[in-house]
């Protein structure tokens, strides 16, 4: 359901050629991934750009009001290391496609006749 109405959206797939396959789906999700590194890139710059100006600030004799809003300055590398070793990167994947395919969704992966 959809805003509390029925939303059903059937499928009826072909087998497409590989070089359609790649122009309609392979390539497009390329692009997609590469733009959200692109992304992921310049929000890291904007987060450095962020320590090093708390950092001017602390130089210039401010102080955080809060200890608890203090923070560590952030390293990209770290950041990237620590999020493909991260326990729950494994698991965050694996618990969205069973999610994904069970309940309501179980339903789009059956055949009809």
């Amino acid at each position: 359901h959809l805003s509390g109405l029925p939303f059903l959206w059937e499928f009826s797939c072909n087998q497409l050629p590989l070089a359609e396959l790649g122009s309609q789906l392979v390539i497009p999700l390329a692009v997609m991934v590469g733009e959200l590194l692109r992304r992921q890139d310049q929000l890291c710059k904007v987060v450095a750009k962020k320590d090093r100006e708390i950092e001017d600030y602390k130089m210039s004799g401010s102080r955080v009001s809060r200890r608890a809003l203090e923070t560590a300055p952030f390293s990209a590398s770290s950041f990237t290391s620590n999020m493909n070793d991260s326990k729950m990167f494994d698991g965050h994947v694996r618990a969205g496609y069973l999610e994904y395919l069970s309940g309501t969704n179980a339903s789009s992966f059956t055949s009809r006749s």
